[in-house]
């Protein structure tokens, strides 16, 4: 076993990583609870680590066409637990832009069941992500 703990894993790389990093980035922000009540709820202008609603909800549905999803696998996505976590993710902002309309903001959307759906995709998009971010960087260091 390698020096980390980790059994080792494949090459993992995609064609774009900093489009990856972006909706890595603003999935991360919609999964975030504590997130949308410190800031969006609130208002605030965006900390610089974060991302205003609009953006990160134009990031997942403008920036990968859903219904090519598939097209970006080894481009954006790793695998295909990654792009099926995508498409239902996409899937719900769609279903909420089809109720709201396209120019809502967090307030409209918080209170609505199809928000709930949004946060419940984004915190497992966002949770696979992260965990194949580690295993690209191959994880970290862990000494015994």
């Amino acid at each position: 076993m390698p020096e980390n703990n980790r059994p080792p894993s494949p090459a993992m790389e995609v064609k774009y990583p900093s489009m990856r990093s972006n909706l890595r980035s603003a999935v991360c922000c919609l999964a975030d609870e504590q997130f949308h009540a410190d800031v969006w709820a609130q208002d605030l202008a965006t900390p610089g680590n974060g991302w205003p609603f609009d953006d990160a909800i134009e990031v997942v549905v403008d920036e990968i066409d859903i219904d090519k999803a598939r097209s970006y696998l080894g481009i954006v996505f790793l695998d295909e637990a990654e792009l099926m976590s995508y498409e239902r993710l996409g899937g719900e902002i769609l279903k909420l832009i089809g109720k709201l309309g396209k120019d809502f903001d967090y307030r409209d959307a918080a209170p609505t069941d199809g928000w709930h759906a949004v946060v419940v995709a984004a915190k497992d998009l966002c949770a696979l992500m992260v965990a194949n971010q580690w295993a690209e960087a191959d994880g970290p260091s862990i000494s015994t």
